[in-house]
Parts: structure tokens; C-alpha cells; sequence
């Protein structure tokens, strides 16, 4: 973290500012913990090695994560729109990555109701129970 922030790094930021990127058609390739937890226990069991892609595998869209990591917020935000600075250094640069060959291997399919889920327990966490 002390050289690279994280999406989350820069989302809890700005909130404590007061504002929100307006990330426009932005996406990432999010997956959350649990997912991450379980694709390395099976890939353990499986004993893989090599390089696999472990990911969403699909456009996760910033506007959607943003909303649901704020469904517990009561305070008015300021929604900015991203600057030349912070496109410039790619913070907020789109991809997301190709992980069929992890998924035919270990037998794994992420659901995006699962990160959406987890973004809901996070913003109770933070604007709840803070």
C-alpha cells in the first residue's frame, strides 16, 4: 500500500472528502476475498503451476461497484468528474482479464452477485457500524 493504492484505497479517500469519481463507462475485473480464497484452495488441490489469470473474467463497471459500496451512505457526495491528472497516470485505466483457462482447470465460476454482496457488507461496515 505504500506504493500503490488500490481502488478502495482511493474510493475510502475520496469519501472522506466528500466525493466520488463519476467513472463514466470505466470497468475493472474485481473479485472478492472469499472468491480469491477459494480459487487458490482448489488450484492447492489440484496441484496446478503455470500462469493463470485469476479474475471476474468480466467488466465489472466502476459506477456499479461505487454504488453498491455506497447503499449505506446517508451523506450528500459531490460527484466529480475524472481530471486529466488522475487519467494520465491510469488510475483508472479499464481492463479485465481472460480467466477461462483457471475456470476449466479448477472447476470455479465467480458470480458478480457474490462481489456485489460483499460491497454491500463493506459500506454497512463503513458508514453503519464506523
Amino acid at each position: 500500500r505504500k506504493v500503490h493504492h488500490t481502488f478502495i484505497d482511493i474510493f475510502i479517500e475520496n469519501i472522506k472528502n466528500g466525493f466520488v469519481y463519476d467513472n463514466e463507462n470505466n470497468f475493472k475485473d474485481f473479485i472478492t476475498i472469499n472468491q480469491f480464497s477459494e480459487a487458490i484452495k482448489r488450484s492447492i488441490k489440484q496441484n496446478l503451476y503455470g500462469t493463470y489469470n485469476l479474475s471476474m473474467g468480466r467488466k465489472i463497471y466502476l459506477k456499479d461497484i461505487i454504488s453498491w459500496l455506497l447503499v449505506y451512505n446517508k451523506k450528500k457526495l459531490i460527484y466529480k468528474k475524472i481530471d486529466k491528472f488522475t487519467k494520465r497516470n491510469n488510475v483508472y485505466k479499464s481492463f479485465y482479464l481472460n480467466n477461462n483457462k483457471l475456470k476449466k482447470k479448477i472447476n470455479i465460476n465467480f458470480k458478480i452477485n457474490d462481489l456485489k454482496k460483499e460491497c454491500f457488507k463493506i459500506s454497512k461496515k463503513m458508514f453503519i457500524y464506523k
